[in-house]
């Protein structure tokens, strides 16, 4: 078979780089990092005595009135009826 000489070798400038697409965390890592955070969630809220805003990326205390029992967060105006 003449002229095929080097017929399965690539050039060098044809090689492909590899993809190398890490995830910073494996899934039971981020399992359970998520359930420490939450549980932290729920001790902060119980040490505090007021109600905590619960949406997502607020981290504030709702202010609570007493006569309509209706706590409001003051940064997002999420509102939820108080026991």
């Amino acid at each position: 078979m003449a002229g095929r000489t080097g017929a399965g070798k690539r050039c060098g400038s044809c090689r492909k780089e590899p993809n190398h697409s890490m995830m910073t965390r494996t899934t039971t890592a981020s399992v359970a990092g998520r359930s420490v955070a939450m549980r932290r969630l729920r001790r902060r809220t119980q040490a505090a005595g007021r109600p905590f805003c619960g949406t997502n990326g607020c981290a504030s205390l709702l202010d609570v009135d007493p006569i309509t029992r209706i706590a409001t967060c003051h940064i997002c105006g999420y509102t939820r009826r108080v026991h």
